[in-house]
């Protein structure tokens, strides 16, 4: 009941009345001053955010996924799996083919295609980075007072200083610009073959790192950022924003000979104990930085989310390499068809949580089932800490799924996924096909519900599909053995429109 209102009742000439009124004006206060108190408190509160991106590392590469109670995981990652079972896992969690289409999906909330970045990643040499009027999401949480911080593997763009992680919304920065490098000597060939070094700090080259192996170095710029952090007083503390995209699982397959003895079923295939012991290496790192949250207090106010950028890769030994309408089945990426750079679940369907003791207990050990995407994150993080997205962004494709996550499934808003959306097609003659971009076909792909649709391509000219179209039932046949597209000429025609209506 408002003061306002109160003059408006009928006169106050007996004693009773005016206590009336003195308790009606004190309820008011109290009000105003516990709901005062509980917004500064909130902005004071605001939680940190640590999102950590783990590279070319399959769905099946992570414990989780293939343990059982018979057995032991394929791969030992402990503190991963810890950290999903307290936490939310994404059962229907999707990202993009490869490196620099994922990490800007995450960085803008928008489908890469939307700014040219579909079939191919940023090499060494190359003049082109993520477009600058895209906002990325450190520039949101900086305006609203985070620390911004990356530790890792950028991948965005680093030809001019424009492009550079602290043009782009960070305060720190440590780890490669590239798509990867020597993780000791942090190395990396061009075209020609000429060696570069590749590891920066706060934007400038430092050669004494050389020789560290790469994940190391992001876990220990990571842990001293959250002790430093923790270490402020109270009247300087703020929050922060703590992206780490470690360079592991990337080739070269390289890890310290401690790690490769854990796996010595695998001596006889040297790229599969380096892989098996560069992944169980990774679970360590990120089992340091919890425990420094840990440690320090910082974990009871902070959210903390897993991804991997795409699919496991092949191309190793016996394992093919990405082709034309691929029918691989690699056990890295199993029970899904396909690997890194398609758009087949092996490429695009990923390991995936949320771990927060923020969280309600009742969402302690669960999982949602409902569809999300890489590019959910950056609204759903910024609605999860109270960060305002400013008019400045361009449209973004990204949904708030935040109460989708705590359980309630009426803003469980997404109903499509779109997979990518890549317009440059394989040529195919008489000696066979050559694959034009880095992404072979099929081109774009749209989950809705339990359907996906893939396209062989799309001419952009005439705004129609050329090629094979293909749908398969994903809830039922997941590793998309069974094309339904003949039995099922509507749904094609629907899921058609649909995947048209991006072009």
């Amino acid at each position: 009941l408002s003061p306002a209102r109160f003059e408006y009742t009928t006169a106050i000439n007996t004693p009773i009345q005016r206590v009336v009124r003195m308790m009606w004006m004190e309820r008011f206060m109290l009000t105003l001053l516990l709901n005062t108190s509980v917004r500064a408190y909130a902005a004071q509160r605001q939680p940190n955010v640590v999102f950590i991106l783990v590279d070319d590392t399959g769905y099946n590469d992570i414990g989780y996924n293939n343990r059982s109670k018979n057995s032991s995981p394929r791969v030992l990652t402990p503190n991963i799996d810890a950290l999903a079972d307290a936490g939310i896992k994404l059962t229907n969690y999707y990202v993009q083919p490869i490196c620099t289409p994922s990490r800007a999906a995450l960085m803008t909330g928008r489908y890469p295609f939307r700014y040219g970045v579909n079939g191919y990643t940023i090499a060494s040499e190359a003049p082109w980075g993520i477009p600058l009027n895209e906002v990325f999401l450190p520039e949101f949480f900086k305006d609203a007072g985070y620390t911004t911080a990356i530790f890792g593997k950028w991948h965005l763009g680093f030809f001019k200083d424009d492009y550079l992680p602290s043009r782009r919304g960070f305060d720190r920065q440590s780890g490669i610009y590239q798509w990867g490098a020597d993780h000791y000597t942090h190395e990396t060939p061009d075209e020609e073959g000429n060696e570069g070094y590749d590891w920066h700090v706060n934007d400038q080259t430092n050669l004494s790192f050389r020789g560290s192996y790469s994940g190391d170095l992001v876990r220990n710029d990571a842990v001293a950022f959250i002790e430093e952090m923790a270490a402020l007083p109270a009247e300087h503390s703020k929050p922060f924003f703590l992206y780490v995209p470690f360079q592991e699982a990337h080739s070269p397959y390289q890890v310290d000979q401690k790690y490769r003895d854990m796996y010595p079923q695998l001596e006889n295939v040297s790229f599969r104990q380096n892989l098996a012991g560069m992944v169980t290496h990774n679970d360590d790192m990120i089992g340091d930085i919890a425990a420094a949250l840990k440690s320090t207090g910082l974990m009871e106010n902070t959210i903390l989310v897993f991804s991997s950028d795409n699919g496991g890769p092949g191309g190793q030994e016996e394992v093919p390499r990405p082709s034309h309408f691929d029918s691989t089945l690699i056990d890295r990426n199993y029970p899904y068809r396909g690997q890194k750079h398609e758009v087949y679940e092996g490429g695009v369907r990923s390991a995936g949580f949320v771990y927060s003791p923020l969280l309600p207990r009742s969402t302690i050990g669960s999982s949602v089932h409902a569809l999300f995407h890489l590019v959910d994150w950056l609204p759903t993080l910024a609605s999860a800490a109270g960060v305002p997205l400013t008019g400045k962004h361009l449209p973004l494709d990204g949904k708030d799924l935040w109460g989708c996550l705590l359980g309630d499934e009426i803003q469980c808003a997404r109903e499509e996924v779109l997979l990518n959306f890549n317009t440059v097609c394989d040529v195919v003659g008489p000696t066979g096909v050559k694959i034009t971009t880095e992404c072979p076909a099929p081109k774009a792909a749209l989950r809705t519900g339990d359907l996906k649709l893939l396209a062989e391509c799309y001419n952009a000219s005439t705004n129609s599909f050329t090629g094979k179209l293909l749908l398969y039932n994903i809830t039922a046949d997941p590793s998309e053995s069974r094309d339904l597209a003949a039995l099922m000429p509507g749904a094609v025609s629907k899921l058609k429109e649909r995947l048209q209506f991006y072009g």
